[in-house]
């Protein structure tokens, strides 16, 4: 857990053991926290990042999780989605559904709310916690504490295609349009409804 304040010492021990991914959240959601409703599920912008099969397929190959089922290889074209899965390309309705949904968490490129460069790519998870579009502040939790972001900050396009191509040794072409909408937002966001019975 991080918190204000954290000393260096704890904050670098309670980094270490972080690392899930998408897949990893979905299992746990839907089958510990909430086995009855299933009420977690990913959104992200199919047509970015999956131009050659159909949304339910791509669905299925972006949530695929070795760590759950070790003797079912990874497909090579599961690999290949998961891992576009964190390019941005999140458009600003796909936001907008988040902000009204119930809960959601983000996948975003850690860098420039964390006073740093972006990556160009998604490697931070952070809550979303209200949006007000009227006021151009949204915000989120993240670290121990909240940030405020502007669509600015979010989408503000500020790399270019090809350098994220070449991050992830994926084609322009394949798909593509996968970095279409260049934000600080991944493709995959959770909606999470706690079933109680």
């Amino acid at each position: 857990m991080f918190y204000p304040g954290q000393g260096p010492e704890v904050h670098a021990l309670v980094s270490a053991p972080q690392g899930q991914m998408d897949p990893e959240t979905i299992w746990l959601f839907n089958a510990v926290i909430d086995p009855v409703g299933k009420g977690c599920t990913q959104f992200f912008n199919p047509q970015a990042v999956c131009a050659s099969v159909d949304d339910d397929t791509c669905r299925d190959l972006a949530i695929r999780n070795p760590k759950i089922h070790p003797d079912d290889p990874m497909p090579q074209e599961a690999q290949v989605t998961q891992e576009i899965l964190l390019v941005p390309s999140f458009t600003e309705d796909m936001f907008y559904d988040a902000c009204a949904s119930e809960v959601a968490l983000l996948g975003i490129d850690a860098g420039p709310i964390n006073g740093g460069n972006l990556s160009g790519m998604c490697n931070h998870q952070v809550a979303l916690i209200a949006c007000d579009h009227d006021a151009d502040n949204d915000t989120i939790w993240t670290w121990g504490e909240r940030k405020y972001l502007t669509s600015a900050d979010i989408f503000e396009p500020r790399y270019s295609l090809q350098d994220t191509a070449q991050k992830l040794g994926l084609s322009e072409e394949d798909p593509a349009n996968y970095t279409s909408n260049a934000s600080v937002l991944c493709n995959s966001i959770f909606y999470s409804i706690i079933t109680i019975v």
